[in-house]
């Protein structure tokens, strides 16, 4: 998989980027989808995420992953702390392939944390690269 980063797509484009937010007050989200598949963590509080098949809740230990192009919309309960990674859809082989719920292990805990800033301008380094390849891997080994 490590190599896969190392191709030349992946010298300029960010392969996994995300956010962190923190919300005082429940909220909802309407229906949308991602190119990019997106994985959800609670770090404080709790998210009820939604499709049109099913509804999964997420609080700290446990992630959602929600495949690209997945339409969902998410609701917050109370006052929350969650963080976003979205993974471009050109790795979708190494990506599972249905919305799951993903234990939460310290190390993908960090790993969410760190990927879920927005990337700096220029090229994507080795670090970033190799933490990419480890995200993914991890979310790959850490079903729920």
């Amino acid at each position: 998989m490590r190599a896969f980063f190392d191709t030349p797509y992946w010298i300029e484009a960010h392969p996994i980027h995300g956010y962190s937010v923190e919300y005082s007050e429940p909220q909802l989200f309407t229906p949308h989808r991602h190119q990019e598949g997106k994985l959800i963590y609670a770090e404080i509080g709790a998210v009820v995420i939604a499709t049109e098949q099913r509804r999964w809740a997420i609080a700290p230990g446990r992630a959602l992953w929600v495949s690209p192009g997945i339409r969902h919309w998410t609701r917050t309960v109370h006052a929350v702390r969650m963080h976003s990674v979205l993974i471009d859809r050109t790795a979708e082989k190494y990506l599972p392939t249905n919305c799951r719920y993903v234990s939460v292990s310290a190390l993908l805990l960090e790993l969410i944390k760190v990927t879920a800033v927005p990337p700096g301008a220029g090229r994507v380094t080795d670090r970033e690269k190799a933490l990419a390849a480890l995200l993914v891997h991890e979310l790959n080994a850490t079903a729920a």
